[in-house]
């Protein structure tokens, strides 16, 4: 059964037909499903009482397993068209797998491979969303796991952890990771503060590095959907306390500000900014949100900028 379906699988996912190849991700999604399997509906036929019919025993459930994650790794290093939707794939069940893989060795060396695999078939900077995944797994499910198992995951969140200021700001303002991609223990009333932490840590490298700035700009006042609002205000605020010249960056800001169109800006960041500079400087702020209400693209949003200050 599991080879049948190995092979019609594989076969669509190298097809040259677009729509086949998005129903082989369709499947190949379903096929690493691991938990809730049930039916809305009983098996009954009349008088006759029937359950679901086949039922796979331990090894045909690790086969199945082992093999659809084994077709995962050879897709994505042959870098086939499919292969980022299959790396997308990996990484948004790679949870469930390695819960329901805790006493199947077979699944666990399997996941483990093709980690290792998306690594190297060409990943820019780490791999972000199996970076996620992994720390979301010790965060959530470390405690319930031997040992092994939990150096085992260590040792691949290191190996795909992005290294990059920007990509890592990236993951700080756009995924919804709710905090526990930064955290370092095990209970969420932490997590805010590692968040905390960590956007003070990415602004502290930002100061660093001015040349990074804009491209950190315009990640920041980006009204983009996914992006995480409070984020920015706090990587904003962050930002205000650490660098050199206030001034010289609250002119980077409004230049990644105004790179975007008016209904793809989003003034958060600046916000916090200001904030921050109210903690340094209050004759700066006073002079900034002086300009700000002359400024054309920031005169709807002084209100917002003068709600959390307090003014002489």
């Amino acid at each position: 059964k599991t080879n049948q379906r190995l092979k019609w699988l594989e076969e669509r996912l190298r097809s040259d037909d677009e729509s086949a190849r998005l129903l082989a991700l369709r499947c190949l999604w379903k096929a690493l499903k691991t938990r809730e399997f049930r039916s809305d509906y009983n098996f009954d036929f009349g008088a006759r009482k029937r359950d679901s019919g086949w039922w796979p025993t331990d090894e045909e459930r690790e086969e199945w397993y082992v093999k659809f994650i084994g077709l995962s790794v050879k897709v994505v290093r042959e870098s086939l068209p499919v292969a980022p939707g299959i790396k997308d794939i990996l990484a948004r069940r790679f949870r469930d797998i390695w819960a329901f893989s805790i006493n199947i060795e077979g699944v666990k060396v399997g996941l483990s491979s093709a980690v290792r695999a998306v690594l190297e078939s060409g990943c820019e900077d780490g791999w972000k969303d199996g970076w996620i995944a992994i720390r979301e797994t010790i965060r959530l499910d470390g405690g319930k796991m031997g040992e092994k198992d939990r150096e085992v995951l260590q040792e691949l969140e290191v190996l795909v952890r992005p290294k990059e200021v920007l990509s890592l700001l990236r993951i700080f303002l756009f995924d919804n990771h709710c905090g526990m991609a930064f955290s370092e223990g095990d209970d969420s009333s932490g997590w805010d503060r590692d968040t905390d932490k960590m956007a003070k840590e990415l602004c502290q490298e930002l100061a660093k590095s001015e040349d990074l700035l804009p491209e950190a700009a315009r990640l920041m006042t980006g009204d983009e959907e996914g992006r995480l609002l409070l984020d920015a205000d706090v990587l904003g605020k962050n930002l205000a306390m650490h660098v050199t010249s206030m001034d010289r960056c609250w002119e980077i800001l409004l230049e990644g500000f105004e790179y975007r169109p008016e209904y793809e800006r989003d003034s958060w960041a600046l916000r916090g900014y200001l904030e921050g500079v109210l903690e340094r400087d209050v004759e700066l702020l006073n002079r900034l949100l002086d300009e700000a209400s002359r400024r054309p693209s920031l005169i709807r949003r002084v209100p917002l900028f003068h709600a959390c200050m307090l003014l002489d």
